[in-house]
């Protein structure tokens, strides 16, 4: 019976995950994925073995290898542990556990993304991308934004008909120093 060490033991192989990312593009031939990979055709072939023993893969009727439901869910799934292992050092110090559990289990859709740690600097991406919203923005921010102008920008963006959709702590409080700097 396969179990979860046995699917996460045969994803963590370095080859067998390319193939499977190669052939996510669409289903492919031994001899093609040997070329673009520039991995032998015997250890192509021994990774397909495997990968079709454990049920990530098949063979369709014109003798690709293709994925199978199973294997595209895996790797979805796989993208989330493949955002966090990249961004371990953030992760390291930021907790996901106050998400939602839908945002939680998107986290591999961050994977394209940049990490922005400079406040100024993100207020400053934040500001560019509600500027260039024309429907719609969603965001999620560990403060809540609400200064004068940050509140006066989202006014007239609402009355442009943009949607703006925010995930913002309830119990934020300022910290000391941002208090200081805050006009009374």
């Amino acid at each position: 019976m396969e179990t979860l060490c046995d699917l996460l033991f045969e994803l963590s192989n370095d080859e067998r995950l390319a193939i499977l990312y190669l052939i996510q593009e669409g289903p492919k031939k031994l001899s093609n994925m040997s070329k673009t990979l520039d991995i032998t055709p015997q250890a192509v072939s021994r990774n397909l073995t495997r990968l079709v023993e454990i049920g990530l893969i098949r063979r369709n009727e014109a003798s690709d290898y293709e994925l199978t439901p199973y294997g595209a869910s895996s790797l979805t799934q796989l993208e989330s542990f493949s955002f966090l292992s990249e961004n371990k050092e953030y992760m390291s110090t930021h907790w996901t556990d106050r998400l939602p559990s839908e945002f939680q289990a998107r986290l591999g859709d961050l994977k394209k993304c940049e990490i922005v740690d400079d406040s100024l600097d993100m207020l400053s991406n934040m500001e560019r991308v509600f500027e260039e919203a024309e429907e719609w923005y969603k965001y999620i921010t560990p403060f809540r934004i609400a200064s004068h102008a940050s509140l006066q920008f989202a006014i007239k963006q609402l009355d442009r008909g943009v949607n703006i959709h925010a995930l913002e702590p309830l119990d934020y409080t300022l910290s000391e120093k941002s208090l200081a700097r805050t006009p009374r």
